[in-house]
């Protein structure tokens, strides 16, 4: 299967602006509202995405958030795990509030108790000590489909680690040199692009002129029946590019993304996408707009073998 039936999710007890990932991530806002008020909404908007998901068929896995920490980003747990079949894999996190999102054991038994194997659990965090910092599935945008990942360099994506983990996983690397319009590396490639079964969404415009982007583009053109190009607009106001196509439990392609982003793409844009899935789209523009990710980043894809 090379897309998830089942999700994992995190609900965003402490959520609020992350003065420690705003360094380096353009896509979030201090809000004018409280700091109770933000809270109270982003839940809303939590269990509304969750609700809506269960609808369509698409089996969400829910965490609380930590106990005895407080973070802000829980609501992304895609960047500190990931799965393939037999295996959890932690990673290494830039931001030091950020690492006390992890939480393992109890994911562990969650996915056991939903049926799935017990996992191995592989900690990147001692593997990669020295390698760098790779923020899980923010960092890395697989292609299933092709056994190939693709990274966009940046603080949250380090060199080293990006090859230690293509190296690792027998996986073709793709690696992307993509920027704002201020020269500031982009800080997760899933909000630069999607990779789907026959489909790839990508900011193009915000990749620079070298050999790596040159080669990655010419090898998605080759993999992939539809290419769809989006504006840096459309990625940073609309959030474009942080969509991701899962399976539903019935088998049937669903593309997930935030309302915002229905609304950024255009018409013809949309018509392509909903040749490839349908398209569920949920409200959540409070986590986007401070928390800087949107409909993919809040999602953790399971792919473990059923027990």
């Amino acid at each position: 299967m090379t897309h998830a039936a089942t999700v994992v999710m995190v609900e965003p007890r402490d959520f609020g602006f992350n003065n420690d990932t705003a360094v380096d991530n353009a896509f979030q806002h201090h809000p004018d509202a409280s700091a109770t008020q933000v809270q109270k909404q982003a839940m809303h908007e939590f269990w509304a995405m969750v609700e809506l998901l269960d609808k369509h068929h698409v089996d969400v896995i829910t965490l609380s958030s930590p106990e005895g920490v407080e973070v802000p980003d829980a609501v992304f747990p895609n960047n500190w795990f990931s799965t393939n079949q037999i295996d959890l894999i932690l990673y290494p996190m830039k931001a030091a509030n950020r690492q006390l999102e992890l939480q393992p054991d109890q994911l562990q038994q969650q996915l056991v108790k939903s049926g799935f194997i017990e996992p191995t659990i592989v900690d990147l965090r001692n593997d990669f000590a020295t390698a760098g910092i790779l923020e899980g599935t923010g960092a890395l945008v697989f292609d299933h489909a092709n056994q190939a990942v693709y990274g966009n360099l940046s603080e949250r994506c380090e060199d080293r680690a990006l090859h230690a983990f293509a190296e690792r996983y027998q996986l073709r690397l793709h690696r992307l040199r993509a920027v704002t319009n201020q020269c500031v590396p982009i800080y997760h490639t899933n909000v630069l692009m999607a990779i789907g079964s026959e489909f790839v969404v990508i900011a193009s415009d915000t990749l620079t002129s070298d050999e790596f982007n040159s080669e990655s583009l010419e090898e998605l053109r080759n993999s992939k029946t539809d290419v769809i190009p989006i504006t840096e607009e459309q990625m940073v106001e609309s959030f474009c590019g942080n969509i991701i196509q899962l399976a539903s439990t019935r088998g049937d392609p669903v593309i997930i993304m935030s309302e915002s982003a229905r609304k950024g793409f255009t018409k013809a844009q949309l018509k392509r996408l909903e040749s490839h899935g349908a398209i569920i789209s949920s409200a959540i523009d409070t986590i986007e707009y401070v928390g800087g990710g949107s409909a993919r980043c809040m999602i953790a894809e399971i792919f473990l073998q059923k027990a």
